[in-house]
């Protein structure tokens, strides 16, 4: 009787701890599960082969997904990345190649949700 309680006792504490592994290892690799999510808006000029609900990787490591795409770009919103782009790399002079005129400088806006 005291060697079926001991293996009893035993198989309970291995099944624990494969369930708190398991639980942590869910902890970790889930984005969003128990930590906020932030949502970032990405204008690019060529936006082929991103899909609604695509992974979002940084390092090999999954952080978030694609939310939405917006395509064509409203006039608003591209003078706002239009700014965004310029504060952050500023014209230079001389600079080439040229933007063609008749093709918008934003294509498709991208809302993604990252980690905080």
């Amino acid at each position: 009787m005291q060697l079926q309680r001991n293996e009893i006792m035993t198989g309970l504490l291995v099944i624990g701890t494969i369930a708190v592994i398991a639980f942590v290892l869910v902890l970790l690799g889930a984005p969003g599960l128990f930590r906020p999510l932030v949502t970032y808006k990405i204008y690019f000029d060529n936006a082929v082969g991103i899909k609604q609900g695509a992974p979002v990787m940084l390092a090999g490591r999954k952080i978030g997904q694609v939310q939405k795409l917006f395509s064509p770009v409203s006039s608003e919103e591209e003078k706002r990345a239009e700014e965004a782009a310029a504060a952050i790399h500023p014209s230079e002079p001389n600079a080439s190649p040229a933007p063609a005129e008749n093709k918008p400088k934003f294509e498709v806006r991208v809302d993604v949700q990252v980690d905080k």
